[in-house]
């Protein structure tokens, strides 16, 4: 995997944590309405119930009361599934990545082992070169001091 594909798949995956969240806030904002739509109603008919017989405004205010409860219980249990999901979601991309980092950390390890090595056997070739330059001085010294003498 290259670097380009992993950046891509990396952004990828940031633009869908992101498209995650906005979701996350339109799907408050719709509970939240939906809440506030629900008081509202309830404030309406209990206004309207006022004006009737006391016995009539409390079936109606246990019955609304009652409906709330089911619809708030129903919504709950939708939002702890959908948090479910994402966090099944998250822990899946979170393996995936776990294993391409390591994947791609075994890899970078390989190559730092492999240049360290390669470092080494040049190290050793440049001293090889060093006493062999040190010899053909010398070489070339007595042999100089040779051509003087005769």
């Amino acid at each position: 995997m290259t670097e380009i594909d992993r950046d891509k798949l990396l952004l990828k995956i940031y633009e869908e944590q992101q498209q995650m969240k906005k979701d996350n806030k339109k799907y408050k904002k719709s509970i939240e309405q939906k809440i506030y739509e629900n008081q509202q109603q309830m404030k309406k008919d209990i206004e309207q119930k006022i004006n009737e017989s006391q016995q009539q405004m409390k079936k109606d205010i246990e019955q609304k009361i009652d409906e709330v409860q089911q619809q708030l219980q129903k919504e709950i249990a939708e939002v702890k599934q959908d948090v479910r999901n994402i966090s099944m979601t998250v822990a899946k991309i979170e393996v995936e990545h776990g294993k391409k980092l390591e994947a791609l950390f075994d890899a970078f390890t390989m190559n730092r082992e492999k240049i360290e090595e390669h470092e080494s056997r040049i190290n050793n070739c440049e001293r090889k070169i060093e006493k062999q330059d040190d010899k053909i001085y010398y070489l070339e010294k007595d042999l100089k001091q040779i051509k003087e003498a005769y």
